[in-house]
């Protein structure tokens, strides 16, 4: 059986995958940036879908949708999130400041939250993915510059 098509078209989105032990389910989680026209300096609106597997559909999610702040931006480039205990983490910016954070879907709730970085962690030009590490949340760190090539991980305690 083919999962069926998400319902908002757009090439801009990002996607998490886990298991919510709550329900008993694995979700999809799709983030997707809208333009409804295309107009210049129009801006996106965000929609939120989940892909229940045992129910077989796309649902909008309201909760997800309101809980999802304005101003913060995936990097659509492939970087996959990272799953850790019931939820999806992306790595993102704020649109304005392009401070790095961490984005998290709770798969329970489908709720948003975020965790902003130590100032000074991460570089302008730094590139982050979320991963996992020892069942810890982590960010694998990478800054590609003239001067020099830097790698680094970082690793949440809690």
């Amino acid at each position: 059986m083919a999962m069926p098509k998400p319902t908002v078209k757009t090439s801009m989105h990002s996607h998490g995958f886990g298991f919510d032990p709550r329900a008993n389910d694995y979700k999809l989680v799709r983030i997707a940036d809208f333009y409804p026209t295309k107009l210049p300096n129009q801006k996106p609106t965000t929609h939120v879908e989940v892909y229940y597997l045992n129910a077989g559909s796309w649902k909008m999610s309201s909760k997800g949708r309101n809980s999802y702040l304005d101003g913060i931006t995936i990097d659509y480039s492939g970087r996959f999130p990272a799953y850790l205990e019931g939820a999806v983490h992306f790595a993102a910016k704020m649109k304005k400041s392009n401070d790095p954070l961490i984005l998290s879907f709770d798969l329970c709730d489908e709720v948003f939250q975020t965790m902003m970085l130590p100032d000074g962690v991460i570089a302008l030009r730094t590139e982050v993915r979320a991963s996992v590490f020892g069942r810890l949340l982590s960010l694998l760190c990478y800054e590609d510059s003239a001067a020099y090539k830097s790698y680094s991980i970082w690793i949440m305690k809690k």
